[in-house]
């Protein structure tokens, strides 16, 4: 039997992960199959934190989904050779 390979886990929240074969790999939410950008697309339709919760009901919190607003974001922060206007 072949060990599972290690989650990814980020270093800006402990409950977003990549895992290999779950989700193609895309960040998640940590023991749901929810991942971000679905959360973050949620949110751009227009729907309330409480919402998502009620239309995703594994999140559990409105805590995950702020986590994952809070990855989300620090991964644009991070973001390298975007340009921007001078």
């Amino acid at each position: 039997m072949t060990p599972k390979k290690p989650e990814k886990r980020s270093t800006a929240a402990v409950r977003i992960v990549a895992t290999p074969g779950t989700c193609g790999g895309r960040p998640r939410v940590d023991g749901t199959r929810i991942e971000v950008s679905l959360i973050l697309q949620s949110i751009a339709r227009g729907m309330s934190l409480t919402q998502v919760v009620a239309a995703y009901p594994t999140l559990k919190s409105v805590e995950a989904v702020q986590v994952a607003l809070a990855w989300a974001a620090g991964q644009v922060g991070d973001a390298k050779g975007f340009r921007t206007r001078e």
